[in-house]
């Protein structure tokens, strides 16, 4: 299974430390039945790139403290991200990684659905954003 970490006032996710630990608890009392495979996120409902990465940074953090404490059974552990919003973001923050004991996967939108309305416009905004950074010539 993957933990989902959320932010306060967001609509998944567990929101704080007490919450994620309340969750490895219920995972380690079902040894032969639960394994913890590794993070997952949703950061669409956040505002602003700034707080976006924040959110990014604090989930490879927390990936790799649940790797140290060998809390995660797979090996590499997953760390999963990337809505439909803040994608480039969560690519560019995620190539960062670089370490053989993470194995990141960038997915569409949420794990189980996908907004479309709220969403069209944010292709465009991921190019205006790396036009921005210098990453996009065209």
């Amino acid at each position: 299974m993957l933990i989902e970490l959320g932010v306060p006032g967001g609509r998944t996710g567990v929101r704080d430390d007490a919450q994620r630990e309340a969750v490895l608890a219920a995972i380690a009392r079902w040894p032969s039945t639960i394994e913890l495979a590794g993070i997952e996120l949703y950061e669409g409902v956040l505002q602003g790139e700034t707080k976006v990465r924040e959110f990014l940074k604090s989930a490879v953090d927390t990936t790799r403290e649940l790797i140290a404490q060998d809390k995660i059974a797979r090996k590499p552990a997953l760390l999963s991200g990337a809505g439909a919003a803040w994608y480039d973001v969560v690519a560019d923050e995620f190539a960062k990684v670089n370490s053989k004991d993470i194995e990141v996967v960038l997915r569409p939108g949420c794990y189980l659905t996908h907004d479309v309305g709220i969403y069209i416009p944010e292709p465009d905004r991921a190019i205006s954003r790396r036009k921005k950074a210098g990453g996009f010539s065209g």
